[in-house]
């Protein structure tokens, strides 16, 4: 690891606001050779030229569970190179991070959730489960996916209370339910399918995992045991051709494709991945409801064993993007007024995900909080008005995070409101 470092007494770091006429804030946190910063001792400070131009300690965050700064950056001019450095408060020195950005005034930059990084040295974005099985259970097979993972258990497992054991992405942090859980940590009911959420080191991927347990069935000699299922989040997809994964209890025959009923698609290859992992490519036909069924016995085992049940999935093909259907004032509703707090409600043409008061914009200088209605809708309160006259709008940022369930990104449009 290389870095620059000086030690000495904490620095005297310092700004007076009034010599600026702009601000802009970070949300971040301090990481240093793979150490996450956690003393309120600890901070960080910005400069621009070589002048200090912001400054800011490390504050807990109870129900996150993790130390952010809140940074204010001070400025007069756009697009000034922002550098940043570290002060370590345990080992006593001051770190130079390699973060580098440009001064844009009124922009916020990170979330409590998903905060802003401030290192010395690149942070890791990727988000993914690499190894998932549960503590003193022998699992008979576990399959993970890009958005799901299958996790198979002998017929007598309680399910209900499971605990997990895991390996993540370098860096990368697991929750459920916005709930902060590492390895081995409380057990979990997976009666029901869980969704795990893993967020990079760098904290701008979240991704979703939805885990499944299933039981063997209990042992019939004539009767052949298939899961069908599929990779992306909440059974919707934005790719026009994808796979379709049938996962058998022991090697197969080869399929027939006259034999797999298929409606809004066609099939167009069958690959085998290995004797017990078969993937059906599929190309969709229109934007909508995709079902695929295999009767029952229509599946031969190299055994001469058939499904005795009818497998039958369906999912969606959607590759429009989600949009913003209104954005309306709900408080105060007088068009004219000198209320220091205005809300909004914001609407989209359907459910979306990885949402924050960060990706919203407004025209006077302000605190943005959100509150999740629904996954469509949206209140969104702008916090401390202060020393402004004039429209006040909100709108949605170009640069944001925001998709539907399908991963499409949110077409952005701006709104007189």
């Amino acid at each position: 690891m290389v870095f620059t470092g000086v030690y000495g007494q904490n620095p005297d770091w310092s700004v007076n606001p009034n010599d600026y006429q702009y601000s802009m804030t970070f949300t971040s946190f301090l990481k240093i050779d793979g150490s996450t910063l956690s003393s309120e001792k600890d901070r960080v400070a910005a400069f621009v030229d070589n002048k200090i131009c912001g400054v800011a300690s490390l504050k807990f965050i109870e129900n996150l569970q993790k130390h952010v700064a809140y940074l204010t950056v001070y400025g007069n001019t756009n697009g000034k190179t922002i550098t940043f450095k570290i002060y370590d408060s345990t080992n006593d020195k001051v770190i130079e991070a390699l973060n580098i950005e440009s001064f844009k005034a009124d922009s916020n930059i990170g979330s409590a959730f998903k905060s802003y990084g401030i290192s010395n040295y690149y942070l890791h974005n990727a988000a993914d489960f690499l190894i998932f099985d549960f503590v003193g259970i022998n699992e008979i097979e576990t399959t993970i996916l890009d958005h799901t993972i299958t996790v198979l258990v002998p017929n007598n497992t309680d399910i209900t209370s499971l605990t997990a054991n895991f390996s993540l992405s370098s860096g990368a942090t697991s929750f459920v339910n916005n709930v902060k859980k590492g390895n081995n940590s409380t057990p979990l009911n997976y009666s029901e399918p869980v969704i795990w959420q893993i967020l990079s080191e760098d904290e701008t991927l979240l991704k979703d995992y939805e885990v499944t347990v299933l039981k063997e069935e209990v042992e019939n000699n004539e009767e052949l045991f298939v899961n069908i299922d599929v990779s992306f989040s909440k059974s919707t997809t934005k790719f026009r051709n994808f796979g379709v994964h049938l996962l058998p209890s022991e090697e197969i025959q080869q399929l027939d494709k006259d034999e797999i009923i298929i409606e809004n698609a066609f099939l167009e290859i069958i690959d085998v991945i290995h004797p017990k992992h078969h993937t059906l490519i599929l190309t969709a036909i229109n934007e909508g409801e995709i079902s695929i069924e295999i009767p029952a016995g229509k599946i031969t085992s190299v055994k001469n064993k058939k499904n005795t049940k009818t497998l039958k999935l369906n999912f969606i093909f959607d590759s429009k993007s989600p949009y913003i259907k209104s954005i309306a004032r709900k408080y105060p509703l007088e068009e004219i007024n000198n209320s220091n707090v205005l809300e909004f409600e914001v609407i989209f043409n359907e459910e979306v995900t990885n949402i924050s008061a960060n990706d919203f914009e407004s025209s006077c200088t302000t605190n943005i909080v959100l509150q999740k209605v629904n996954n469509t809708t949206f209140i969104i309160r702008l916090n401390n008005i202060s020393n402004f006259t004039g429209l006040a709008t909100l709108n949605l940022k170009k640069e944001n995070n925001i998709t539907d369930w399908a991963g499409n990104k949110v077409r952005v449009t701006n709104f007189k409101n």
